[in-house]
């Protein structure tokens, strides 16, 4: 014997649902936001590879970060991001990630936290957080599950110097920011170049790790390539998952400054002109121009603390930290 479901039955069931909430029984789920992180979303970035008796060899990987799924968390109906990095997907890599009106989130300790903000000018000074998950998104090392970072609580801040436009390998357009880390040096961290609504140039999490062995320098570096919604943005001039020695997109000039910390003397090494190098202090006061005859600087007369040196080539500058101690 069948039988028939009367329409006031539908209205009974329509009220239960809609008035759930109401009842305590939480059924109906309140999405505030949608993220416009496309769910296509891939980040290519060479990293070297190494550790233990292997870490000499300095082996180049492409560590590649993407969309796993999308899930509600936080209110927001988010992307969940991981690393997959040798062919090694690592599930426990996965974080939820959130863009809306030029800025990015990640979802941490119960709590939405920035992660870029695309919107600002220049000047302007921007306050940030790191995941506690930042091991499985180190820029020049790749995955190191068992490392611990000491992240802060209270965020890490960066000033925006300049912005200006480029075109990529692929032929698209985009907005780059240059800027200046003004606390990143505390657990060796810095975003310097950051793309729009991708991230940094070093990495989804820009760069953490400032020591590299000789033989590992001149290599691949960063990110290679950015690919949504059928778009690739690419910084490389071959494809997004091959490793050429050469590649290097946004300077020709591959420096290191050593010792750092210093008590007063420096080498820059891979300087191959001479040039102009201005050191500012943490404020962004001119404390001195030295002219380089080779590649040898002296801030001995300058007090303990932490300055920013700037090497002008013409069209290109290049920024880097210096740590004075005695």
């Amino acid at each position: 014997m069948k039988s028939k479901l009367s329409i006031p039955f539908f209205a009974t069931i329509f009220y239960v649902l809609f008035s759930s909430t109401l009842l305590g029984l939480n059924i109906e789920v309140n999405i505030q936001d949608t993220s416009d992180l496309d769910p296509s979303a891939v980040w290519y970035t060479a990293i070297w590879k190494g550790g233990g008796d292997d870490w000499p060899a300095c082996t180049q990987e492409i560590s590649i970060i993407s969309v796993q799924r999308e899930e509600e968390v936080g209110g927001r109906m988010s992307q969940i991001i991981g690393v997959t990095e040798g062919g090694i997907y690592y599930p426990e890599s996965e974080l939820p990630l959130y863009r809306e009106s030029k800025k990015m989130y990640f979802y941490e300790d119960n709590t939405w936290k920035l992660l870029y903000d695309f919107s600002a000018i220049v000047g302007d000074t921007v306050h940030y957080f790191l995941s506690k998950k930042v091991n499985f998104y180190l820029r020049p090392y790749g995955v190191i599950p068992e490392m611990d970072f000491l992240i802060p609580d209270t965020g890490l801040s960066l000033v925006v110097n300049k912005i200006d436009t480029i075109i990529t390998n692929s032929g698209l357009p985009i907005k780059r920011f240059k800027c200046m880390d003004l606390t990143g040096y505390k657990i060796g961290h810095e975003m310097d170049v950051i793309y729009e609504n991708i991230g940094s140039r070093d990495g989804l999490f820009g760069m953490i790790g400032i020591w590299t062995l000789p033989e590992c320098t001149g290599g691949p570096k960063g990110l290679q390539c950015y690919s949504e919604s059928g778009q690739t943005f690419s910084f490389v001039n071959h494809d997004c998952a091959t490793l050429v020695a050469t590649d290097d997109f946004d300077s020709k000039e591959n420096l290191q400054i050593r010792p750092n910390p210093t008590n007063g003397s420096l080498t820059i090494v891979g300087l191959q002109r001479d040039t102009e190098i201005k050191i500012f202090d943490f404020c962004g006061n001119l404390c001195k121009t030295i002219k380089t005859l080779n590649s040898s600087i002296s801030i001995s007369d300058l007090p303990n603390g932490l300055y920013f040196g700037q090497l002008d080539f013409g069209n290109i500058k290049k920024t880097f930290k210096i740590i004075k101690i005695e």
